[in-house]
């Protein structure tokens, strides 16, 4: 499913945003669209946001996907690459108290994972989205959190659809 929503996602000048939460959002995006995952949380959470990045520190022209992670985000990075394999019990709770700790620090401040289309990229978003909503007390069952997840994909995913019958609607919006 991720990769067929970032394909409608592909020809924007945007990139999928997923709402997990209240204050946890996941970014998919490839390696040619960090820039604008960068630029639309520098708009949206300006100096609120911390970004834990699941992408596989994979080279670009020389250039390590982390280095370029941290260049454009700055210091408001943790690096857990999904590649290092299945995360241990102990990875996911410090994950879930490093989130609550910096959402809950401030106000406005927002988590972001930041994925790419990679299946095992998705998988360990998928689970580390849904131990934070049962850890946060969103939902109370693991079903429930799924669901919930899942829809939320699905409404982006028909929103985007829209967007590309409808461009119409979308310039109108933007002139108004």
């Amino acid at each position: 499913m991720m990769q067929s929503l970032y394909n409608l996602f592909y020809h924007r000048e945007e990139v999928p945003v997923v709402h997990v939460g209240d204050n946890l959002l996941q970014i998919i995006a490839s390696q040619e669209k960090l820039a604008q995952a960068a630029a639309w949380l520098n708009e949206n959470h300006p100096g609120r946001y911390m970004v834990w990045n699941l992408m596989h520190d994979m080279k670009r022209e020389g250039v390590q996907i982390a280095a370029e992670v941290s260049a454009l985000f700055g210091d408001n990075v943790h690096d857990i690459a999904a590649s290092v394999g299945p995360p241990v019990l102990e990875d996911i709770l410090r994950l879930c108290h490093s989130v609550q700790r910096w959402t809950h620090a401030e106000e406005h401040n927002v988590a972001v994972l930041l994925t790419n289309t990679k299946a095992e990229v998705e998988e360990y978003a998928t689970l580390l989205a849904t131990a934070y909503a049962l850890y946060a007390g969103w939902h109370p069952t693991v079903q429930s959190a799924l669901k919930a997840r899942q829809e939320r994909l699905q409404e982006l995913q028909l929103s985007a659809i829209d967007l590309l019958l409808n461009p119409e609607e979308e310039a109108g919006a933007e002139a108004g």
